[in-house]
Formats: C-alpha cells, sequence, structure tokens
C-alpha cells in the first residue's frame, strides 16, 4: 500500500459512515411520517359549517286592554290587499274575518265552501278561503287559510283575528312586558308561546 492508498481508506470510511448514518436518519423520518408502514392518511377536512341561525322578527304590538294587537296585509283572490289591524289570537284555528271582507278580498260567498268554527260562544256557520299571502311586518306565509264569519254572528267590533293558519308557520312568542310578537321563520306547526 502506497502512501497515497493509506489516506484515502479512512476517508473512504468516513464518508461511508456519514452516509450510512445519513441513510439511517432519513429512513427514521420518513418511517414516522402518516402513511407510512401501511397508516391510512387522512386529509383534513374542515369541520361542518354551522347553520345559520333563524332571523328573529319582532314586531311592536298595540295593547286593547289584555289583547295585543298588529297590523297585516293580506293579499286574496286576484291580488286584492288589504290592510287590516288584527288581533292575535293563539286559540283560532285560522285567521277569522267578518263576512264583509270577502268582497274587498276577491272571493265570492257562492264560490267558497261553507264550514263551521267551534267559538267560545258555541259552533258558527263559515265560508273557508285561502288568501295568497299574509304579511305582517317583514314576517310572511303563502296560501293561508281564513275563515269568513257573518257579522250577526261575529260580534260588535268584528276585529279580525290572526289565528295559528299564519302563526303556526313560525315559532313566536307575545312578549307582553315589551308589547310585540316575536317570529322565527321555519314550519313549526303547533308550537309557540306566550310570555
Amino acid at each position: 500500500m502506497t502512501a497515497d492508498q493509506g489516506k484515502i481508506v479512512p476517508y473512504g470510511i468516513a464518508g461511508l459512515v456519514l452516509l450510512l448514518v445519513t441513510g439511517l436518519v432519513a429512513i427514521d423520518v420518513v418511517a414516522s411520517l402518516p402513511g407510512a408502514q401501511g397508516e391510512a392518511v387522512r386529509a383534513e377536512t374542515p369541520p361542518p359549517a354551522p347553520e345559520p341561525a333563524a332571523r328573529e322578527i319582532a314586531i311592536g304590538t298595540r295593547r286593547e286592554g289584555t289583547r295585543h294587537v298588529v297590523e297585516a296585509q293580506l293579499v286574496g283572490a286576484g291580488g286584492r290587499a288589504l290592510r287590516l289591524d288584527f288581533v292575535i289570537d293563539t286559540g283560532a284555528t285560522s285567521i277569522v274575518l267578518p263576512s264583509s271582507m270577502m268582497a274587498p278580498l276577491g272571493f265570492a260567498a257562492a264560490d267558497l265552501p261553507k264550514g263551521s268554527a267551534q267559538t267560545a260562544g258555541g259552533t258558527v256557520p263559515t265560508r273557508a278561503a285561502r288568501l295568497a299571502r299574509v304579511s305582517v311586518g317583514q314576517a310572511q306565509a303563502a296560501d293561508v287559510e281564513v275563515l269568513f264569519i257573518d257579522e250577526a254572528i261575529y260580534g260588535r267590533d268584528h276585529t279580525p283575528l290572526l289565528g295559528m293558519s299564519f302563526l303556526g308557520r313560525f315559532r313566536f312568542v307575545v312578549d307582553a312586558a315589551q308589547d310585540r310578537l316575536i317570529l322565527i321563520p321555519g314550519p313549526q306547526k303547533g308550537e309557540g308561546a306566550q310570555g
């Protein structure tokens, strides 16, 4: 072995050791990565976006004794519209109007089916129709049942009643402390509360 060969061997062994150590470190790093050694690699997916909260609609009410009154717009047959004050009545299954409101809303008594409704005063004859739209403040509902009752039976004040055919389309609260009706959109048939 020449003197030059003796110098090459130590550097060659040192280089080989360095390559071996570097290779082992690289193997260790690769082995620790997800997906190595048969592990499933899962893509990080963001959590689903939360559903937007239903928008609460607050409508001021006017007090008449213990009753809460709100203004509503009704759209009847042929787009005929009326704006009326209504007493909020959670005990009424439908919107209730005196029969004199039929014609202004575009309905003819002869075209409407006869029926009956149970009231505090007993069973009364009615005529039923469907309103194209009912709006109370920013709240709206389409295809809403209305019952018409003859004025002689309806009573002295002929006050329209805003019943469950409209209110039942919302979650709602009658806030007596702040004189307001709170409506939360979304079909919630039969739900509601008075506060």
